[in-house]
């Protein structure tokens, strides 16, 4: 396929899916009636006084709702136990009018526990509790929040369009081996939580069979950075891997549901040909092969260039590995299939228009769900990481140290604080690293604003 041509798919797909934003989540908020929403911490007694539903000295979580110059105080749902609780975020659904709040119980370093609850209407929806040991961090975890649509089908004549909502969590934690990196998407359809909370090691995903470089410092270990995709639609994950000590900028996200739905009917569909594949004609075999693709992707109305080109792509491989099958592996060649099929269109789908894939490819991970009833939420959702750049990890100073990396993965910055009024700098070069600049902090430049002018650099 040109790239003038795959330039076109990735645009009427986007337009499929339907437009995304991304950003930051916050403590505060501001509602589409001018309303401002901010999360409190304190004491019972002073967040609520004179309020008699819990002792006077529980500490507390509250959402404070400001209109105009009245204000008035929820108590978060679940608050005020003994464990202790931080991290409260909350970010805004201005489709539907509905505030979504996050925060964690428990021990940094100990098992953690997500609370997710949803405001609307002055009253809370029912709280979701996320308890998994894999949360706990050595810091607050980095989020970010995408927004995309997908339609699905309900009768042969009557479409959906539903809007899912993504929360995207990427924390550091120490385990057996050192410290690990981990991704975790919550999914939100049409406002109500997925149920699920899929845990991914990004340390053990992306590491490379290469020997370990020179060991990075624990500091640059758990410095991370999590930011929107160019499309807005995924996010970008920045770290030092410390399996093989190098720098990893890698773009991951949650492929649109017509993916999950398309791998999920090209399974039932190629079943179906077994008794073709019998006949030992792969060139036959192959040609039904392609009825099936283009059958499946105009049933889910994808545009006819994005599905002729998966239906090409699929012929092609079944004529290079078919015949490594025999009528007793069939099932092994459908899954064989299905993936590659979800494979070959993953990139379509996520890559930058002006940005090569790089030669590692895509990884596409299956959430299990087997725990679940998923009847009416359809196929599990398929988690995608690409690998935007490997480098090895720069040598630093000592001191409190930040990473940023451009959403193409082109450009990466490692900033530390050396202590004596500088904040110092690495950026990445086609040979390696640059030579370390710095930043003189004082009056006509505060370390906030220092910050802000580096993340500007690469972003």
């Amino acid at each position: 396929m040109s790239k003038k041509t795959t330039v076109a798919v990735l645009t009427l797909l986007t337009l499929l899916t339907g437009a995304a934003t991304a950003r930051e989540l916050s403590s505060s908020a501001l509602g589409n009636s001018g309303e401002v929403y901010e999360i409190l911490s304190g004491r019972y007694e002073e967040l609520f006084p004179g309020g008699e539903e819990l002792p006077g000295n529980s500490k507390v979580l509250a959402l404070a709702v400001t209109r105009g110059d009245t204000s008035e105080r929820y108590l978060l749902p679940g608050t005020g136990s003994r464990q202790p609780e931080s991290a409260a975020s909350l970010f805004y659904e201005r489709s539907r009018g509905s505030l979504v709040v996050l925060w964690r119980s428990g021990a940094a370093d100990k098992a953690e526990l997500l609370n997710v609850v949803t405001f609307a209407d002055g009253s809370f929806s029912e709280a979701y509790e996320i308890a998994d040991p894999t949360y706990a961090s050595l810091a607050p975890p980095h989020m970010v929040v995408t927004h995309d649509r997908y339609d699905i089908q309900l009768s042969e004549t009557q479409w959906e369009s539903i809007e899912r909502t993504i929360l995207h969590l990427l924390w550091a934690a120490r385990d057996g081996s050192g410290i690990d990196v981990r991704y975790s998407p919550l999914i939100f359809v049409e406002g109500i939580y997925s149920g699920w909370n899929q845990v991914v090691s990004l340390r053990d995903t992306t590491a490379g069979p290469e020997a370990p470089l020179a060991a990075a410092s624990e500091a640059l270990l758990s410095t991370l950075d999590l930011a929107a995709s160019e499309n807005g639609q995924r996010v970008v994950a920045s770290f030092v891997s410390g399996l093989d000590n190098k720098l990893c900028v890698v773009d991951v996200g949650v492929l649109p549901l017509e993916l999950s739905y398309l791998g999920e009917e090209v399974r039932e569909g190629l079943s179906g040909l077994a008794a073709s594949f019998a006949s030992e004609d792969i060139s036959s075999f192959a040609d039904n092969g392609r009825l099936e693709i283009v059958s499946v992707g105009r049933r889910h109305r994808m545009h006819p260039a994005f599905v002729d080109y998966l239906a090409e792509e699929v012929v092609q491989e079944i004529l290079v590995v078919g015949t490594d099958f025999t009528l007793s592996s069939y099932d092994d060649l459908v899954a064989h299939l299905r993936h590659f099929t979800l494979e070959t269109a993953a990139p379509l789908v996520t890559s930058s228009a002006n940005y090569a894939r790089t030669a590692s490819g895509s990884i596409i991970l299956e959430v299990d769900v087997g725990h679940l009833n998923l009847g009416a939420t359809g196929p599990p959702p398929l988690i995608n990481l690409r690998v935007l750049r490997a480098l090895g990890a720069p040598v630093i100073g000592k001191g409190q140290t930040h990473l940023f990396a451009s959403p193409d993965g082109r450009h990466v910055l490692v900033s530390w604080e050396d202590g004596n009024g500088r904040l110092s700098y690495v950026e990445n070069e086609a040979d390696g690293w640059s030579e370390p600049l710095s930043l003189v902090l004082g009056d006509r430049l505060s370390s906030e604003r220092a910050y802000e002018v580096l993340e500007r650099r690469v972003r």
